[in-house]
């Protein structure tokens, strides 16, 4: 059966702002040469499952805000905070694994190497911009063309420039005065012809340093077939094509103002179902 369907549109991700960086006096950061350097602290993570290595993937906290209902408990996160307990220039394997071009890193992280610090990451949790995955040729063996289109709508860099506000918000508060924290204020290579921490300032440092948070999602959309945008139907079939299923991140219409990874988690158990009672119905014939 041959059906054309428009999988690999709708491709969304949470992206985020990187490189926002305060510095502190305090020996309590990630910095690997530290690591390395000290088997007690190998030895406290292996046998008392204690310091720094305890922290998963750097990450000490997360903050999940509604920008237009802040003080609702049940409201619908629009943007998230990622408190990272490092620096750029900290952690080796963060240059290479984010793709930092030399001319940022050279003049804005390596002078600050060895230094103590944390960085906030605001992170669009709603985006408004979308792109997609195609295909380059015939062969099926050459990747695939990725375009992540961050940014093609404007309204997502303004929800960053709303996470760094309240991120400057945040270091003011009496938990991390003991940090004495100050910002590390060298300007991105490509955005020193703006003001210093303007809104277009940030917008330009977004564009530069922009991160993934690696949650890709959407690109075979469920929908009612009636949907010229949809690849699956409510139980994940793929339109028109019989016994063939997709469980997955890409069967998302809209990407979770979350973590993906629970609610695939979960998408793949209610798969399970589905696919259970299909054939059970399929037997009963």
């Amino acid at each position: 059966t041959l059906v054309n369907l428009p999988v690999g549109y709708n491709l969304m991700d949470h992206v985020a702002l990187g490189g926002m960086t305060f510095l502190i006096k305090s020996n309590t950061s990630i910095i690997s040469d530290r690591i390395m350097d000290s088997p007690q602290m190998i030895y406290n993570f292996m046998m008392h499952h204690d310091g720094l290595l305890t922290i998963p993937g750097g990450t000490e906290a997360l903050a999940f805000i509604d920008l237009k209902n802040p003080n609702d408990p049940d409201g619908h996160p629009d943007l998230e905070l990622l408190l990272i307990s490092s620096t750029l220039s900290g952690e080796d394997t963060l240059k290479r694994n984010f793709n930092i071009k030399d001319s940022i890193y050279n003049k804005v992280y390596k002078p600050i190497r060895g230094r103590d610090g944390f960085m906030i990451f605001p992170m669009v949790l709603r985006p408004k911009s979308k792109g997609r995955i195609y295909l380059k040729n015939t062969n099926p063996l050459t990747p695939p063309m990725i375009e992540l289109g961050y940014f093609k709508d404007e309204r997502d860099l303004d929800v960053l420039v709303k996470g760094v506000r309240i991120s400057q918000q945040l270091i003011k508060t009496k938990a991390f005065k003991g940090l004495n924290p100050k910002r590390h204020n060298v300007p991105v290579p490509g955005c020193n012809h703006l003001r210093m921490d303007s809104d277009d300032y940030w917008r330009c440092q977004a564009r530069h340093l922009t991160f993934t948070i690696y949650h890709q999602s959407g690109t075979c959309k469920m929908g009612p077939v009636d949907d010229p945008t949809a690849v699956l139907d409510a139980r994940l079939r793929v339109h028109g094509v019989s016994k063939l299923r997709v469980v997955d991140a890409s069967m998302f219409p809209e990407i979770p103002a979350s973590h993906p990874n629970a609610v695939v988690i979960m998408v793949a158990e209610k798969a399970s179902d589905m696919i259970k009672e299909d054939w059970q119905r399929a037997n009963e014939r």
